[in-house]
């Protein structure tokens, strides 16, 4: 098994743990998840040499709430050191392809964590999945996602200066590899809500939940993996 095949299974079997029925599981999962990725990418050092991003892509055809799917993406990709490309189908009604940059075990981890939260948000959001209150939950639920996502990024950046220049470079290798992929980009909008109620709901289904966060220092070269 290769170093970026024993990451993927160890955070498979992180996943697994979140099987029960607490509705903040989800999200604890993936700030776990998101912690072991950066900690592995430290630990091979990758500094050493230029990174070499790839690209993966999947298809999503749920159209009634693939706003909240674009943003979870993107929060996941922007906290994994990945970047995203979204584009429309045009042979399937609201149909969007998914392309995300990085590193194999960063697009790997990056695409785990989306597929597994997706099912997740739809388990423990209003029924049914199609209404604007089941929509607005999920898009409070991704912005309290991605500000526990964020809030371990930049305490890992802040930990050493050898943590910042890790994230950095990485960063710049997935845009590098999208930008060569996709030279001519455009830009898109956000996705929003007028049911504040729910989005509000959302928000606190994922700030209430019990997060293991930090970074610790175990030798003069910093971090080590989690155990």
């Amino acid at each position: 098994m290769t170093t970026d095949e024993k990451i993927i299974e160890r955070v498979r079997k992180l996943m697994a743990l979140a099987t029960s029925s607490n509705e903040h599981e989800a999200a604890a999962a993936a700030a776990k998840a998101q912690e072991l990725l950066l900690k592995y990418n430290l630990s091979v050092n990758a500094l050493e040499e230029k990174p070499k991003a790839g690209e993966s892509h999947f298809d999503d055809h749920d159209s009634y709430s693939i706003g909240w799917r674009s943003d979870l993406l993107g929060v996941i990709c922007a906290n994994t050191c990945c970047s995203m490309v979204q584009m429309t189908i045009h042979t399937h009604s609201f149909a969007k392809r998914f392309w995300v940059f990085g590193e194999p075990a960063n697009v790997e981890v990056a695409t785990y964590l989306y597929h597994y939260l997706t099912k997740e948000l739809l388990r423990i959001g209003p029924k049914p999945a199609a209404s604007k209150a089941g929509h607005a939950f999920r898009l409070g639920a991704v912005a309290a996602i991605g500000h526990r996502l964020r809030e371990t990024v930049t305490e890992f950046r802040q930990a050493s200066a050898e943590t910042q220049s890790l994230v950095l470079v990485k960063d710049a290798a997935a845009i590098e590899a999208r930008n060569a992929y996709f030279p001519k980009l455009g830009t898109g909008r956000r996705s929003g809500t007028e049911d504040w109620a729910s989005f509000a709901k959302g928000v606190e289904a994922g700030k209430n939940i019990p997060l293991r966060r930090g970074v610790s220092s175990t030798n003069a070269g910093g971090q080590t993996l989690l155990k």
